[in-house]
């Protein structure tokens, strides 16, 4: 049933996430995969050993404080009235879109995604064989790299969106997978491409070099991931008044990071027993969500 989601094309980590996704009740079957299980169950011993760190936040904690950070920083958005189009670029194997296209198809919300060609079109044909893609979820192919071409944002969009609606961005997970001259590339066109609308915003995770240079389980993550994948992973900030600036500098004008408002469990029963093995406060900045908004009004 799976089979189309096992492509060798998919990165490794959108097979990780797509697991923790699915095992924490944010995801369909359709969108697990076995390689993305088998990864999930390698690296958590070892992950969890570097949590100690952390108040007992493991990766998929702060995978999933992440994710519903970006869900309700969307969420907030849309009932507010600002946004009635999403555009979510290199979704991977997650269910946002099935989840929001769902929950919003009767105030005529539309959700794209966006991915390179092959990933879009396997996941557009796993969604569309289990029933999973409503007429309002369109899955384009797109190359967040791309200025121009059909791959490019504005033309993978075209005749998909409403330049007369409010539209959102989001990004998950993406940036640390680019040096930041091309990361800030990337933010230049999604401010050019959300200048076209009433109301444009850009949601994103922010990942800070003072968290993942202190954190262990970070640090673990950071170099078992480098290794499996074969490149890199950036931490392009030192702090979120960097970022910002760096947002602001490609155009666009108020821009608020936002803060998970609790603690997951497993972190609130483990701080007490943290304190004692490792008696140091745990740094700041390790789960941020951006939310920038398109303009050039610095206010």
């Amino acid at each position: 049933m799976h089979h189309h989601l096992e492509s060798a094309r998919i990165s490794p980590t959108a097979h990780y996430t797509g697991h923790v996704w699915y095992r924490n009740g944010l995801s369909s079957p359709a969108l697990k995969t076995r390689r993305g299980a088998a990864m999930f169950h390698v690296l958590e011993p070892f992950l969890r050993v570097g949590s100690v760190v952390t108040g007992g936040l493991t990766l998929e904690g702060a995978l999933l404080l992440r994710h519903r950070l970006i869900d309700e920083t969307l969420d907030r958005l849309i009932r507010r009235g600002d946004v009635r189009q999403v555009v979510e670029i290199a979704g991977g194997l997650s269910a946002r879109g099935v989840r929001v296209a769902e929950r919003y198809r009767s105030e005529g919300l539309t959700y794209v995604e966006g991915d390179l060609p092959d990933m879009a079109a396997q996941k557009r044909a796993v969604l569309a064989s289990a029933s999973l893609l409503e007429p309002n979820h369109h899955i384009v192919a797109m190359d967040a790299l791309a200025d121009t071409g059909e791959l490019s944002l504005g033309a993978a969009t075209r005749g998909v969106v409403d330049e007369a609606k409010g539209t959102a961005v989001i990004t998950e997970g993406l940036l640390p997978y680019f040096d930041r001259a091309t990361v800030e590339g990337i933010w230049r066109r999604l401010a050019q491409f959300l200048r076209r609308f009433p109301r444009g915003a850009y949601i994103s995770d922010l990942n800070l070099r003072m968290a993942a240079d202190t954190l262990g389980a970070v640090k673990m993550f950071r170099h078992l991931l480098s290794w499996y994948t074969g490149g890199a992973v950036h931490w392009h900030f030192a702090d979120e008044p960097s970022a910002v600036a760096s947002l602001r500098s490609q155009g666009f004008g108020s821009v608020s990071v936002h803060a998970p408002s609790y603690p997951p469990p497993t972190a609130r029963v483990a701080a007490r027993i943290s304190q004692w093995v490792w008696p140091h406060p745990v740094p700041d900045g390790l789960v941020r969500v951006l939310e920038a908004i398109a303009g050039d009004d610095r206010a």
